[in-house]
């Protein structure tokens, strides 16, 4: 019987788009050094795209902590010296609710009050372009539109990225309602 090893934030990649626009204007990318499991799992490596020399300090990789602090000082620096102007936009809610939550929980790390709520851009995918999208990747909705199709590596943090912040940008264009649609504690959603 193969042991389910706790899973760990190993690459953060955000890119930070003018509301308006549609454009990204910086980008932003760590790998992250595991602290729990030093050594990647083939699957991890296989489906990320990352290989172990991209997790050490020689190479330029930063802890989870280090990460969510030079991401908050970026996001500060790119909003003009604000973050209450900045709302995360997601493709689910794995990354911010799950996978953020649990590993800053199970590493006594404050979570930057930014990631408390965000778009799941599911919501607004389905409001345009029917439900049918809700379990799919990010890559079935671009195809969806008929004018997007995936750009970079199928693999990585950083192309996800690129490639949610094209059909963000899409959906800015298209007039959706890009609106709070997720809580990073349900309770404190409105009407609850």
């Amino acid at each position: 019987m193969t042991r389910l090893l706790r899973q760990e934030i190993v690459e953060f990649s955000s890119v930070l788009v003018d509301a308006a626009t549609g454009h990204p204007k910086s980008t932003f990318h760590k790998y992250v050094i595991p602290t729990e499991n030093h050594v990647l799992s083939e699957y991890c490596k296989s489906y990320n795209g990352i290989k172990q020399k991209h997790v050490t300090r020689s190479k330029g990789a930063v802890t989870l902590s280090e990460a969510l602090k030079m991401h908050q000082a970026w996001i500060y620096r790119g909003c003009g010296g604000g973050l209450n102007v900045s709302v995360v936009v997601t493709w689910g809610n794995w990354d911010c609710r799950t996978m953020l939550k649990q590993e800053c929980f199970h590493k006594n790390l404050p979570i930057p009050d930014y990631f408390a709520q965000w778009i799941n851009l599911k919501t607004p995918f389905a409001d345009k372009y029917g439900n049918g999208y809700w379990r799919k990747p990010v890559k079935a909705a671009l195809e969806a539109t008929e004018v997007l199709e995936w750009e970079g590596a199928i693999k990585g943090g950083s192309s996800h990225a690129r490639n949610k912040v094209r059909l963000l940008s899409l959906l800015i264009h298209q007039g959706a309602n890009l609106a709070i649609t997720s809580w990073l504690n349900p309770a404190a959603a409105p009407n609850n």
